[in-house]
């Protein structure tokens, strides 16, 4: 890895959403800044594969648009949709690039769900331009199986927040904690979350949050499914783009990357069985998380408590803290 950026298009006080940039061209900004941050931009014409994870958008082939911005006309195009892992793009990339399948890709996401929403608010209907509207892309990475079952389809328990509430007060029953101290606990830990937006320039929502704030319901804070709050979730209304650029050592020596630029990926796990919810036989646990994070340590051949700062994230506070608990 020797190159990583995230870039937003924060408009003014009163943006006018046709102003806003769209996806593809917030990608590709992701992605120059991603190669300026190797110190090699002209790595990037040397891209193999472009990787696009999909969001909230329905363009046919963004990775495309993003291959011909940097100068890469034969790198292959991949869409990766939702449900594909985002690790998953790092690991593929990483095999091939190991058995000299390729020498560089890049990977790249971005939303532009704020520009929709202004749209929304301005009473107009947002247009998009997709100039790849039919072409598809040279490599289509779809999941295996349903995230979603059919009863839960029909009982309307489909939103993730609703789910992720179940686990949530699931995983609290597991323990023993009481109601109180449970959201306790939740508001301590994304008050730290809130602590780490605060200082990072790229946060597009980094205003101080109290834990007291977070806890309670109030009309800036809505109750969307107990114990969860709105600030409690992530929130998807930004103009947002995120790139990496992964290379082989001998490509990054040929291009002049200096080797302070060069994160070695030690391991990869992921865990892929989809399993929906009601069909679990223990509403709180993760097995995927236990064999991923075990399989990713043990290939790597380290203890966690050897570890330094861990990164744990999740749409959902549940998430982070079984994936925390798991790891001691």
């Amino acid at each position: 890895l020797v190159g990583a950026a995230a870039i937003d298009d924060r408009p003014s006080a009163s943006p006018a959403w046709s102003d806003m940039a769209e996806v593809p061209e917030l990608m590709s900004r992701a992605v120059h800044a991603a190669g300026a941050d190797s110190g090699q931009p002209q790595l990037l014409a040397a891209a193999d594969w472009v990787i696009a994870m999909r969001g909230m958008w329905g363009y046919h082939n963004p990775a495309r648009q993003v291959a011909d911005a940097i100068g890469a006309a034969g790198a292959q195009s991949v869409m990766a949709d939702i449900g594909i892992l985002q690790t998953t793009p790092f690991a593929r990339a990483a095999e091939a690039i190991a058995a000299g399948v390729i020498d560089v890709a890049v990977v790249v996401g971005a939303e532009a769900k704020f520009r929709s929403l202004q749209a929304a608010i301005a009473g107009e209907e947002e247009t998009v331009t997709d100039p790849t509207a039919g072409v598809a892309p040279d490599q289509h990475w779809q999941p295996s199986g349903d995230i979603v079952h059919r009863l839960e389809v029909e009982k309307r328990l489909v939103a993730p927040v609703q789910q992720y509430a179940m686990i949530e007060n699931a995983f609290r029953a597991h323990q023993g904690q009481s109601i109180a101290d449970h959201r306790a606990d939740i508001g301590a830990l994304w008050t730290e979350f809130n602590r780490v937006a605060q200082s990072n320039e790229a946060a597009w929502f980094g205003e101080p949050r109290s834990a007291t704030f977070l806890t309670d319901p109030s009309p800036d804070n809505r109750m969307l499914a107990f114990p969860y709050n709105k600030w409690h979730t992530s929130q998807w209304n930004v103009n947002q783009g995120a790139a990496f650029v992964l290379c082989s050592a001998e490509t990054a020596r040929a291009h002049g990357v200096a080797p302070d630029r060069w994160v070695f990926p030690w391991s990869v796990a992921e865990s892929n069985h989809l399993r929906p919810l009601i069909q679990r036989p223990d509403v709180w646990a993760s097995p995927g998380f236990e064999a991923a994070l075990d399989a990713v340590l043990e290939h790597a051949e380290c203890e966690a408590d050897a570890l330094g700062p861990l990164e744990l994230y999740s749409c959902f506070p549940i998430a982070v803290r079984v994936q925390a608990d798991h790891l001691g």
